[in-house]
């Protein structure tokens, strides 16, 4: 199997249109509806990159962020933001995550994005 990568979205249809997208490449995809479960994912799991929604109920991404920060494992994995966040070129700095994503965003970009920051990590 392929590099493991953990969606985070609250939305099924973009976590399942993502996984499946991600799953076609050949990456190993994990997903997770809020950053809650995705912070037992990241432990549990070591995924390579993680693709996360800002907005979320339960733990969102800012709070994810936060308490991944917090853990030497999670601290390492890159971050691909995928937000539909009205100011989030003007959050990019202070979130300092590997890449940002606008929603809707195309899925080429998307993939694209999530090879360039996997290979950068390795």
């Amino acid at each position: 199997m392929g590099k493991r990568v953990l969606v985070v979205d609250d939305e099924e249809s973009i976590r399942s249109t993502v996984a499946e997208a991600l799953g076609d490449e050949g990456y190993e995809v994990l997903t997770a509806p809020n950053g809650a479960e995705a912070l037992n994912l990241v432990r549990d799991a070591a995924p390579d990159a993680v693709l996360l929604d800002l907005m979320m109920p339960v733990l969102d991404g800012w709070g994810f962020l936060e308490a991944c920060r917090k853990e030497e494992l999670c601290a390492r994995t890159p971050v691909l933001v995928m937000s539909a966040y009205r100011r989030l070129a003007e959050t990019v700095p202070d979130l300092r995550v590997s890449a940002c994503i606008v929603k809707p965003f195309d899925l080429d970009v998307l993939l694209g994005t999530v090879e360039a920051i996997v290979e950068r990590a390795v």
